[in-house]
């Protein structure tokens, strides 16, 4: 999952899990484990939760499995400094991520975040507060009459998501905005 925090210039782009060996390595999974070569040129990293995430200069990153990576940070050399920084969301900034993994011509679910959901049958919808991806598809949280909604962002429902006026066209099934 790719997601990021409103009015941030970061973006979440894996977690690290627990500590591995005794010299400050940490597990790692990166939402882009397609890119092992892109991850291994990381060299800063922000670790930490969305509203607080604390910039980690990167000593090497190298790939442990499918998902999977070892992540050594400047300054994290034991077990214990590993284990203070396990359980993080790992960032980059937005800029970097969309140099780095985004792919030309598309939009990254979790840029879509302050975009305006738009239905062609009913109108304007309201902003995205965020997207949750599941396994099975992406999922935008909008905000009807003070009530969170979760609208499905897939090949059939995007019709065109406008980058300049930060919109994106739905088609949604029939009745999914009825009761709200």
């Amino acid at each position: 999952m790719s997601a990021r925090k409103k009015d941030s210039n970061l973006i979440q782009i894996g977690y690290t899990m627990k500590p591995h060996g005794l010299k400050g390595e940490v597990n790692a999974v990166f939402n882009y484990p397609q890119y092992p070569e892109k991850i291994a040129k990381l060299r800063k990293l922000f670790l930490g939760d969305a509203e607080h995430p604390l910039p980690y200069a990167i000593q090497k990153i190298y790939s442990s499995g499918k998902k999977n990576f070892y992540l050594t940070a400047e300054g994290i050399d034991s077990r214990d400094k590993a284990d203070e920084i396990s359980g993080c969301k790992i960032f980059i900034p937005i800029e970097l991520f969309e140099k780095t993994f985004a792919e030309k011509d598309t939009v990254t679910p979790g840029l879509l975040i302050g975009f305006t959901a738009m239905d062609e049958k009913k109108g304007t919808i309201g902003p995205i507060e965020d997207i949750f991806e599941m396994p099975q598809q992406k999922l935008a949280q909008v905000l009807i009459n003070g009530k969170e909604v979760l609208l499905p962002l897939n090949d059939s429902t995007i019709v065109q998501i406008d980058k300049r006026k930060k919109t994106i066209m739905l088609n949604l099934p029939e009745g999914l905005l009825d009761i709200f």
